[in-house]
């Protein structure tokens, strides 16, 4: 994908989110964050996820405006699964957005409505968004995602819907590779 996005003119700085990736804290396994999201369960420590890692991705953005090569006014973002999530709630935070992929985000319901995407992506400042989605995703069913699709607010957003899980096939590269455009 970073091949695809570089070969059109895109500079692509990607981190991972907390506990995600080189991130990871073998003291605290995100499934067991996860675990504690239930209705009378300690969400403490998946806000906290969440916020700093929207709180890193702000300061990266901060860093982007700063650099004379690059445009400030034109930043896209792209994710994958908690980086979806991510990506949806900063298109509500931040202004110079311009293009936003979201792919396979997983559903979560006001249990976390500080940082739920569902609270959010209604404000989005997104001139475009894209959302990519699975037909059986374990983390969203298709209604979830149908529901999110209408309440996000972009000038222009299109919801594409692969067949599959979490892990979708190879060819949804195809359609991030054709919104690049």
């Amino acid at each position: 994908m970073t091949d695809i996005a570089n070969s059109k003119g895109y500079v692509v700085i990607a981190i991972d989110a907390r506990y995600h990736g080189i991130r990871k804290d073998p003291e605290r396994s995100l499934s067991s964050i996860m675990k504690k999201l239930h209705f009378f369960g300690d969400k403490t420590a998946y806000e906290y996820m969440i916020r700093k890692t929207v709180l890193d991705y702000r300061v990266l953005i901060d860093w982007v405006s700063t650099q004379p090569q690059l445009d400030k006014t034109n930043i896209n973002l792209a994710g994958y699964s908690m980086g979806a999530q991510i990506v949806l709630l900063l298109s509500a935070l931040e202004e110079n957005i311009q293009k936003v992929i979201s792919m396979v985000p997983p559903y979560l319901d006001n249990k976390v409505a500080a940082v739920a995407r569902i609270n959010l992506v209604a404000h989005s400042r997104a001139k475009e968004l894209l959302l990519i989605t699975a037909d059986n995703d374990e983390y969203a069913t298709e209604e979830q995602n149908r529901g999110l699709f209408e309440l996000i607010n972009a000038n222009s957003k299109r919801h594409r819907i692969f067949a599959g899980n979490h892990i979708l096939s190879a060819g949804y590269i195809d359609t991030v590779a054709g919104w690049l455009q």
